[in-house]
């Protein structure tokens, strides 16, 4: 997110006025979370997504007509009705787009400035951007509710601070008889992923835990079984990653991934290629190949691979947008078993290092983050434990546990004992003087 921002200050520091776009409502399974933004530029070039498929089309058109007319728009696209029709999409439901376009004034230009420098220093900030009415329309809050940059009118400004505070999502709120989209920029660097493989009750129980991300299989999306459908439960605050599960080559998944995009599911695509039947180990080279196809054609690709210094390398130089080493096979429960490897990833590849499958346990997870990934993904430890719900929430408050103590720069490890406290001074000393 902090790179989208930083590319947006680079256009209006070149005088380059943008449309923004940003999903400010959705009911249903519809692809990308609320909050999800995209800028087109003049020349039609397209940074960040709102999703892909139908969805992204639409708005690119919007997007035209906006930055032609220069007045806001707000789109709204059913896409379980008409427009799934039309694209066979996998992913449908109700979504609302928010359009402006930002031009390079002094006052945007000091705005999206400041709130890069937020995002920069890890700090919580939340930017306020009003849609519809007269007057000030855009402000910069920091996590404290204190203005930062931009304006709003003073009956609002005396409400926004409040009500941001409350949010984990971005949502539209109405004060004052004008809707305002509330987006929180909260100062969290660790990700809890969450795979959607178990169906039903652990899926949704999943679903509301502390994951950001949440990963399934495009072959068990069912779009008409209704509540039924695997995407159901999850909420829009989520970002959906969809994998390619079941492919056993290069081109299966590159299919698999086009698909996913086509209806609707957005650009992040999870690669896993598996040719082994006993312990579902994946396929390096073809996990290469298809990373090299799916980043050239704009995916944001992050494949699953067996903990190999030189693949990791193949992978980034591929176009990855992070590297997904393995714990221990899929679904085992049985830890960190790769420990060694994936420390070598950490320390040589530069992309972030995000732990996938086998963790069996939060303080696993802990580990993995204390030694310096940037996320771990879990899903049978969680959806096959006695209540899912406390796993989950273990799971969450193992990853920040563990982040925290890698930021923290853990004390070196000696071989023989060190006195906390000075050698000297003892009792008997005392007593012989």
């Amino acid at each position: 997110m902090r790179e989208l921002w930083h590319s947006l200050n680079a256009l209006l520091a070149k005088g380059e006025s943008v449309v923004a776009t940003a999903v400010v409502a959705k009911d249903g399974s519809a692809p990308g979370p609320t909050g999800a933004r995209m800028f087109v530029c003049d020349n039609a070039d397209l940074l960040g997504t709102v999703g892909g498929g139908p969805l992204e089309g639409k708005t690119i058109t919007e997007a035209a007509a906006v930055m032609a007319h220069g007045r806001p728009s707000i789109l709204p696209l059913d896409l379980s009705g008409e427009l799934g029709d039309e694209s066979d999409a996998i992913c449908g439901g109700l979504v609302h787009v928010f359009l402006e376009r930002l031009d390079p004034t002094p006052e945007n230009i000091l705005l999206f400035g400041e709130l890069e420098r937020e995002l920069a220093a890890n700090r919580t900030c939340f930017l306020v951007s009003a849609l519809g009415g007269d007057g000030p329309g855009r402000a910069l809050l920091a996590g404290d509710g204190t203005p930062l940059a931009g304006g709003l009118p003073e009956p609002v400004l005396g409400r926004v601070p409040g009500l941001a505070r409350s949010l984990a999502t971005p949502a539209v709120v109405a004060i004052a008889g004008i809707q305002y989209f509330l987006e929180p920029f909260a100062a969290r660097d660790a990700v809890l992923i969450c795979g959607a493989g178990h169906i039903a009750r652990p899926t949704a129980q999943i679903a509301a835990s502390d994951a950001e991300v949440v990963t399934v299989a495009i072959r068990r999306v069912n779009p008409e079984a209704g509540q039924d459908n695997i995407l159901a439960p999850i909420p829009s605050r989520c970002q959906l990653l969809p994998n390619t599960s079941g492919a056993r080559t290069a081109a299966e998944a590159v299919r698999i991934a086009r698909l996913a995009r086509s209806g609707g599911c957005g650009n992040w695509i999870k690669i896993e290629v598996v040719n082994d039947n006993r312990y579902l180990l994946p396929d390096n080279q073809e996990t290469i190949e298809a990373t090299r196809i799916l980043a050239a054609e704009g995916f944001i690709v992050l494949p699953y691979m067996s903990p190999d210094l030189e693949a990791a390398r193949r992978l980034a130089a591929a176009g990855a947008a992070a590297v997904m080493p393995l714990g221990a096979p899929i679904g085992s429960n049985r830890g960190l078993r790769t420990r060694e490897l994936v420390r070598i990833l950490i320390e040589e590849i530069a992309l972030p290092i995000i732990v996938d499958a086998g963790l069996g346990r939060p303080s696993e997870a802990c580990e993995a983050m204390e030694m310096g990934a940037a996320a771990v993904l879990v899903n049978t430890a969680i959806a096959t434990a006695n209540d899912p719900v406390a796993m989950a929430q273990a799971f969450g408050q193992a990853v920040m546990a563990g982040r925290t103590a890698f930021l923290a720069g853990p004390g070196a490890v000696g071989r023989l004992a060190s006195a906390s406290s000075p050698l000297t001074g003892f009792l008997h000393e005392g007593l012989a003087s």
